[in-house]
């Protein structure tokens, strides 16, 4: 497992998202294209995984789709934006932590 079901709090994001930057690249390493998704609310995350596959001059591709808080909550079947309004959940990406989007993203 690369990150724990419960990473709601900013240092785990930044853990689970070192993981999958390291995973994709030992990938990219065998010539093999690898897509990651995951929450990276943090710029300082997104910019570490382009540095860990630029440094190698591994190719690095970063797609930012946009997604309103409303359309978030309406497409969650876990509820969790619920019990992050309900105060069962702290850290947790547009209800009581930041997002910051890219501003250099490929597409």
């Amino acid at each position: 497992m690369l990150a724990s079901s419960e990473r709601h709090a900013p240092p785990l994001h930044s853990v689970a998202n070192h993981r999958v930057a390291e995973v994709a690249k030992l990938f990219a390493d065998q010539g093999l294209v690898s897509l990651a998704s995951f929450i990276s609310p943090f710029r300082v995350d997104r910019e570490e995984a382009r540095r860990i596959h630029e440094k190698d001059d591994l190719g690095f591709f970063e797609v930012y789709v946009s997604t309103s808080l409303q359309e978030c909550e309406k497409r969650d079947p876990k509820k969790l934006y619920e019990k992050a309004r309900a105060g069962e959940i702290s850290g947790f990406t547009g209800i009581d932590s930041a997002y910051e989007p890219p501003e250099d993203a490929e597409l």
